[in-house]
């Protein structure tokens, strides 16, 4: 027992002076920030008083950028290795699909990435992107991607996505350094509702393709500003006499869960100048005839319908000083747009009808759906789709524009019309009295209300009336 005592003693004693003699050296990484610059300038957006324009047209930004590699005393270094840059806030490139964009790739979280390699601790080339609005800079960081040309034999084709590894083509499957870097800010133009609302390509849209209506600011948060209302605006009829440049936002509707607005003064009016501000509760001091001064928010897409979500706006208020309004009437009241009138071919046409989403519609001289048929034939409260009869009674019913499927109208409120053999959907509930199960076949003369695109619906546009200048069931006519 003293011998093995007298050995831990010895062996405790050697780790010691071992430990004693050991040289510590404090751990440096190659590099711990990125200097990014632009050598030859910016071609505009130096400051807020001379911005960029916003634009999604091809290369609608390009400048020479140049990114440095710092080590912790903030001096260059040799180190070489893959950064990507991407612009932030806001902006995009355009895909790796256009030849001049070769080094762009798209990483798993949907972000649009150019990927360059610094040599000797620097690279410089052109950096070109599209969509930037606000105070936007080029953000550079070191995450370890490093894109392989033989994606099939990448180290990291069969392991992603492991830690290190930012996608099935990235060649080093350590994680980065972590280093990061941000250019000085450029400054663009804010997007207009128009911006927001046009899709990248129409003729996708016509073509019916799944996603192609969506907003080319999906996922971005955006700030939209327009000007006060000082009696500078006349409404002639259904269109508007505006100032050269002026953006005046109309409130047209106001609902349970947000608000709609258009952009009168818009010289693409009624074109995409009309959108939806989701604010999941009625907002508190709003009226239809209210102008906004802004609004800003997340861009989303609901089924096809794009939305504003988390809002912030501000009213123009009306102000005695102003002497051509009533402080406690909305200041635009005049200045609400007049529905614009819409016929069967104009919903066969999906082009026509993303160009109006969100705006206030008219149609004349539809009748109410003949049928109302009840397809939870187990009594069990919902359609079960595994059950074959009850699936077929659904779409063979959805499909038929006579025809609404009393399940979905107990749950979505959504009754149809039809205008020749096109159907369209009218949700009133809430809004105006009337059953429309008690009004089978019945004719309305005229129904108007705020356009809403659900792509999964059957059928996909639907009305919502605001009152009853919108739909009077006086005026339903039966036989």
């Amino acid at each position: 027992m003293m011998r093995r005592v007298l050995s831990l003693i010895l062996v405790m004693g050697s780790v010691m002076l071992m430990s004693s003699c050991t040289e510590h050296d404090e751990w440096k990484p190659d590099v711990i920030s990125f200097r990014v610059t632009f050598p030859n300038g910016l071609p505009c957006g130096e400051n807020s008083d001379s911005p960029c324009s916003f634009s999604l047209e091809s290369t609608s930004f390009e400048a020479t950028v140049r990114v440095e590699a710092l080590d912790g005393s903030g001096q260059k270094t040799d180190w070489s290795g893959y950064v990507v840059l991407s612009p932030e806030p806001s902006g995009m490139y355009l895909g790796s699909s256009d030849p001049n964009y070769s080094d762009i790739r798209t990483f798993p979280d949907g972000r649009l990435i150019k990927a360059v390699k610094l040599e000797n601790g620097q690279w410089e080339g052109p950096v070109r992107f599209v969509g930037g609005f606000g105070e936007t800079s080029i953000f550079v960081e070191d995450v370890g991607y490093t894109p392989s040309d033989d994606v099939l034999n990448a180290a990291c084709i069969n392991i992603y996505p492991a830690p290190g590894c930012y996608a099935k083509d990235d060649d080093d499957p350590e994680p980065g350094s972590g280093a990061v870097g941000i250019s000085p800010s450029i400054f663009f133009e804010n997007p207009s509702v128009y911006d927001i609302q046009k899709p990248k390509n129409e003729s996708q849209v016509a073509l019916g393709q799944r996603g192609a209506d969506y907003s080319p600011l999906d996922g971005f948060r955006v700030n939209v500003y327009a000007d006060p209302f000082n009696n500078d605006v006349q409404k002639n009829g259904d269109s508007f006499t505006c100032p050269a440049g002026k953006s005046l936002l109309v409130v047209t509707q106001v609902s349970v869960a947000g608000f709609f607005v258009t952009d009168v003064c818009d010289s693409h009016y009624p074109d995409y100048t009309s959108a939806y501000i989701f604010n999941f509760n009625t907002p508190e001091e709003l009226s239809i005839g209210d102008c906004l001064l802004s609004f800003q928010g997340g861009i989303s897409e609901f089924q096809g319908f794009t939305e504003i979500k988390n809002p912030f706006w501000t009213v123009d208020e009306c102000k005695e000083e102003d002497g051509f309004c009533e402080v406690e009437h909305p200041k635009c009241s005049a200045l609400i747009p007049d529905p614009v009138l819409i016929s069967e071919q104009d919903i066969s046409d999906p082009v026509k009808m993303e160009k109006l989403e969100s705006a206030v519609v008219q149609l004349n001289d539809v009748r109410i759906m003949d049928t109302v048929q009840t397809c939870d034939m187990d009594g069990d409260g919902a359609i079960d789709y595994a059950v074959d009869a009850e699936k077929h009674c659904k779409y063979d019913c959805a499909d038929d524009p006579t025809c609404i499927v009393y399940e979905d109208y107990e749950v979505y409120h959504t009754w149809t019309v039809h205008i020749g053999n096109t159907e369209v959907g009218v949700v009133t509930r809430g809004v105006i009295d009337f059953d429309p199960t008690e009004h089978l076949g019945c004719r309305i003369p005229r129904l108007a209300g705020n356009l809403k695109h659900l792509d999964f619906g059957r059928p996909a546009w639907i009305l919502l009336p605001r009152n009853i200048d919108d739909f009077d069931p006086s005026t339903v006519e039966c036989n």
